[in-house]
């Protein structure tokens, strides 16, 4: 096995768990977030299981609430 095979490997895997992972915790805090209501979360939830990235990135730029 090449070491070029190796690395090049090594870098899809971190980049599926990093895409993952960025999934995942957007879901936990859309689903821990105070929304005035239901269906705001409900249409967050939808942008991150449709587009997970872009919907991810979106929520944590501009979609999670103010905390005071």
């Amino acid at each position: 096995m090449e070491i070029s095979s190796i690395v090049s490997g090594l870098i899809v895997l971190v980049a599926v768990v990093a895409y993952v992972t960025l999934a995942i915790l957007a879901l936990t805090q859309i689903a821990r977030a105070d929304f005035p209501d239901a269906s705001t979360r409900v249409l967050w939830i939808l942008a991150v299981l449709v587009a997970p990235f872009i919907g991810s990135i979106v929520w944590f730029a501009v979609g999670r609430p103010a905390r005071l």
